[in-house]
């Protein structure tokens, strides 16, 4: 949706709602209904709990209460590219115009906006004017305030003047509710000795949304429900390995962070590239076991000791930031193997040696 643009199909249609978001939807739903002390209303979370279209599901509900309201709904990337586009000064009118008059203000992932000092300073100020208008400001990030430091100072006390609310990754309960829900809606069943065992497996919505299409697809073929045995079969079974290389992991890093991979490999030092070369340096050595130099030489030829120094540096972030712990939960997920079998690791914390 944007600007104020209603859509045919409804943000919250077939979205579950338990311990994990609840908080969150009730919140919506307050800020979509005029209550106070709410705006800036801030929802953070790893990626893939649902941040989109609970913000989405904000926009509707605030249109469906205010129809002749306007609502501006956009990524941090679009806002960033708008203000990279504005050439003149009736391009710069146009855009505040548009932003800062509107009732309802939705800004998705600003955590991409990270060092983008002019942007985040034109955001702030916008923050500002709509704050004094009585407009309504949401925003979403994959991290919460406590990893905010390196922002400036004013525009995160801008940002947690509201309310903060987090999104936790689904539990089994609401991975089993997804599953049965999602069977049906496919026209096939699943057993709940199948249903244990996958949402035991998965790490959250997108995981079982990939796994699902396969096993729907085989149980209609062969006219059956869902079984455990199939479970094991086609997806924790030998013959769906998944063989990861460091391209592979290197680009999985560079989308979650909305990365082009050549900056990642690149040498460039800036603080929101670094992070994340870290990061795909760690998943390298836990996941492939290559040596630290063959991992320093796919990074534009770093050095062991460098790529040594970075795995050990995101193991220590890993520890302070449970946001980026789940974000690696998620990547790893496709290439933890046991004996061949993808899936099965136990989760470890141990040092890289």
């Amino acid at each position: 949706m944007r600007d104020g643009e209603r859509p045919i199909w409804r943000p919250f249609d077939g979205l579950l709602f338990g311990p994990e978001n609840s908080l969150a939807h009730a919140s919506i739903l307050a800020l979509a209904k005029g209550e106070k002390g709410l705006s800036p209303f801030v929802l953070h979370g790893p990626s893939g709990v649902g941040k989109t279209r609970l913000l989405a599901g904000l926009a509707e509900e605030f249109l469906d209460r205010h129809p002749e309201s306007s609502v501006v709904h956009l990524t941090a990337e679009e806002f960033a590219g708008h203000c990279a586009s504005a050439r003149s000064i009736e391009d710069w009118l146009g855009l505040r115009r548009r932003f800062r008059t509107a009732d309802l203000f939705i800004l998705d992932d600003i955590h991409i906006l990270n060092n983008l000092n002019y942007i985040i300073r034109e955001l702030e100020i916008s923050l500002d004017v709509l704050d004094a208008r009585g407009a309504r400001v949401a925003v979403s990030a994959r991290s919460g305030p406590g990893s905010w430091s390196h922002w400036p100072a004013r525009f995160v006390s801008r940002l947690v003047s509201g309310l903060v609310v987090r999104v936790d990754p689904p539990g089994k309960d609401l991975k089993r509710r997804y599953l049965f829900e999602c069977t049906a809606a496919r026209g096939v069943t699943i057993s709940a000795e199948a249903a244990e065992l996958l949402s035991e497996r998965a790490d959250g919505f997108r995981t079982l949304e990939g796994w699902l299409a396969a096993l729907a697809h085989h149980a209609k073929v062969k006219r059956s429900s869902i079984e455990r045995s199939d479970v094991e079969e086609l997806i924790l079974g030998p013959e769906l390995l998944v063989c990861a290389d460091l391209g592979e992991i290197a680009q999985a890093v560079a989308r979650s962070f909305d990365l082009p991979l050549w900056l990642i490999r690149s040498t460039h030092r800036g603080r929101a590239i670094v992070g994340p070369r870290h990061l795909a340096m760690y998943l390298m050595r836990k996941v492939t076991k290559r040596s630290y130099a063959k991992i320093g030489s796919y990074f534009s030829g770093r050095d062991a000791k460098t790529t040594r120094h970075a795995c050990h540096m995101t193991e220590r972030r890993l520890i302070e930031d449970p946001a980026l712990q789940s974000l690696v939960n998620e990547i790893d997920q496709r290439w933890r193997l046991v004996g061949g079998r993808p899936g099965l690791a136990p989760e470890t914390n141990s040092r890289l040696k």
